[in-house]
């Protein structure tokens, strides 16, 4: 996830550009794994070239103590110039979710794919498992598209863009999307 997610343009405005990013990423990344996996939809191919994790109905909001848990890996990330921005990004976010996505749903909290492993479909095939978690449930999925080239395998997956958001001057676009629940699988 660290390296599927190195030039993403959203963390990229938000974190610090010097040597210690990339540990501070991955241990972001494995902070969040550690955090979603108790729900058990974290999905990974056989060989850990990408993963997806969902969240379920009801349990999108981190709660105090995982924020808590996370928040030296931000500060370590971001630095202390950026702790604000960060911070303000993740309360737009948070609060944007809940105004388009009151009603139970599947929260697609990030999917990364290995950069030597792009156009293989790896990426669908891995947001799909969840998808079909969501299906049977008959159940919508929402998420945050940090990346414009990812809009068009999301929208082929049937995700339709809700909101474009930027959080202040010269900042990133972000897109909030949405799929409802299909009755056939994909």
């Amino acid at each position: 996830m660290a390296r599927a997610f190195a030039d993403d343009p959203v963390l990229s405005w938000l974190l610090r550009a010097d040597a210690r990013l990339e540990q501070a990423r991955l241990r972001y990344f494995e902070l969040a794994f550690a955090v979603q996996q108790r729900h058990e939809l974290v999905f990974c191919d056989a060989s850990y070239r990408g993963a997806a994790l969902w969240v379920p109905p009801d349990a999108w909001r981190l709660g105090f103590v995982s924020e808590l848990r996370l928040l030296p890996s931000i500060v370590a990330m971001a630095g202390l110039s950026r702790v604000t921005r960060a911070l303000r990004v993740l309360h737009t976010m948070e609060s944007r979710h809940a105004q388009h996505a009151a009603e139970p749903h599947y929260y697609l909290f990030g999917v990364g794919v290995d950069p030597a492993h792009h156009g293989r479909g790896l990426g669908g095939a891995l947001v799909s498992r969840g998808l079909v978690e969501a299906d049977a449930r008959g159940l919508a999925a929402y998420l945050e598209c940090s990346n414009e080239r990812n809009l068009t395998l999301y929208r082929r997956l049937g995700f339709e863009v809700l909101e474009e958001i930027g959080f202040g001057s010269g900042s990133p676009r972000m897109w909030l999307m949405r799929r409802d629940a299909r009755q056939t699988p994909l």
